[in-house]
């Protein structure tokens, strides 16, 4: 099977002990392989599908050489497949590095690149819908609001030839969010993306996190 790497990503939680409260960032636990690394993702996108009231009937792996899933859904079955989002300012490896500053509208038009890369892969649609599910495995490439609205928006333009564009992003090993990137309506909700231009979100690295009690 194939290896991938991954990043680190996962809640942080604090105890409190005898001796004071104690934090601790629980991370995701990925596996080594591509295959074992999708299914974790997209049980995790789809466990938030459906706390949202979607309704996946079942998710069937495929194998390789083929869309990475197949989904039963009321209307009928769907192809799935993923790509992970990796986020790249420039300072050095993406992995790598300490906090990062989102460049919010950077990280959209990087997002698209990577929906439409996988577009022009596939060219023309067949008989059966595609969806695409984009997800990250490192605390580096978290979004925020503003860079999923104008993702949204420039997909919008863009016209990918899938039917559903998803975005999840694990919060440990069994539950995220579920955004869905393509189709949108009015996300920019009447203001133009030029305007978001200097916007940005800093992202701490939880791993230098501590505890402070209070006293």
């Amino acid at each position: 099977m194939a290896k991938k790497p991954t990043g680190s990503i996962g809640p942080f939680s604090v105890t409190s002990t005898p001796s004071g409260a104690v934090g601790a960032w629980n991370k995701v636990e990925f596996p080594k392989e591509k295959e074992s690394i999708e299914k974790l993702v997209v049980e995790v996108w789809s466990s938030a599908m459906r706390s949202a009231g979607g309704t996946i009937l079942e998710v069937i792996p495929n194998k390789q050489n083929d869309f990475d899933f197949t989904l039963v859904l009321p209307g009928g079955k769907v192809s799935m497949d993923l790509v992970e989002f990796i986020y790249r300012d420039g300072q050095g490896k993406p992995y790598d590095g300490d906090q990062i500053t989102i460049q919010s509208f950077d990280y959209a038009k990087q997002l698209v690149a990577t929906v439409m890369e996988k577009s022009a892969h596939y060219g023309n649609p067949g008989t059966q819908p595609i969806h695409l599910l984009v997800y990250i495995t490192h605390w580096r490439f978290w979004s925020n609001e503003v860079a999923i609205r104008l993702t949204q928006h420039f997909l919008g333009e863009s016209l990918p030839i899938f039917e559903n564009v998803f975005f999840t992003e694990p919060f440990d090993a069994r539950r995220g969010n579920a955004r869905v990137l393509y189709p949108s309506k009015n996300p920019m909700e009447g203001h133009q993306p030029e305007e978001f231009k200097e916007h940005f979100t800093l992202t701490l690295n939880p791993g230098n996190w501590t505890v402070v009690s209070g006293g």
